[in-house]
């Protein structure tokens, strides 16, 4: 199993994307020039059939990469002019998409496929910040009040329909993996991480508790998720069917 990583801070950055083995927690091939500054948002998705990374910056474009050789194979042009607060890939309706929220721009969603697509906006969501795509739906953190942490997760439809309710917690929410519909990991900063039915708002088994804060998840094909936390990466199995 692979996973691809920045340099997981915004005070020590370097621009590369980093490959690794996790199964033999080694390096796979050299680091990859991304950026000449950071990689601040990183995702990798099927695209036309193939497995791309796909990172935001600089600012106002999406950057697509092939992850065998670091080869660059597309930039779309967001038209985002403020800063990004939350970025997200996934499939919408079967298609890929890069789901991102800004300070002073409406939440949108970019299709990967086409670059001259206009993209989908939820204006809905207001101040909410994108954290991931589940099942064509766009989860994002949310502030109780103005710029104390994201406490509240909501979900919602590219319709700019709310599903679900309001799911808060006392720790501030750090980063979030969509499993498949209607759930979804969640890490807090209290280093928790649990697995959240949506639709509900229900745990669906005990929070797995870490030696820090979550900073990112992925979910592997079989369920797994596996995340960064510190400068350590854990693959975990949660104990439902």
């Amino acid at each position: 199993m692979h996973v691809a990583a920045g340099a997981g801070s915004h005070y020590v950055s370097d621009g590369y994307l980093r490959r690794w083995d996790v199964t033999v927690g080694a390096p796979l091939g050299p680091p990859i020039q991304a950026h000449n500054g950071y990689v601040h948002f990183l995702s990798r998705i099927l695209l036309r059939g193939r497995e791309v990374l796909v990172t935001y910056g600089p600012p106002g474009m999406l950057k697509i990469w092939r992850p065998a050789d670091g080869a660059l194979l597309a930039e779309i042009a967001t038209g985002i002019s403020s800063k990004v607060t939350g970025f997200a890939a996934g499939l919408v309706d079967g298609r890929p998409f890069v789901a991102l929220s800004s300070y002073r721009q409406p939440m949108r969603l970019h299709a990967l496929e086409d670059s001259t697509e206009n993209p989908i906006t939820i204006p809905e969501a207001g101040n909410g910040v994108v954290l991931g795509i589940v099942g064509s739906h766009i989860v994002a953190g949310h502030f109780e009040h103005e710029r104390m942490g994201l406490h509240t997760i909501r979900m919602w439809n590219i319709s700019g329909r709310k599903v679900g309710p309001d799911i808060r917690g006392e720790a501030e929410v750090t980063t979030v993996a969509g499993r498949t519909l209607p759930t979804a990991y969640i890490g807090r900063a209290d280093g928790t991480v649990s697995l959240t039915d949506l639709v509900t708002g229900r745990d669906l088994c005990n929070p797995c508790r870490l030696p820090s804060r979550p900073r990112a998840m992925t979910v592997t094909d079989s369920g797994d998720l596996v995340v960064g936390f510190g400068s350590d990466l854990a693959r975990i199995r949660p104990p439902v069917p």
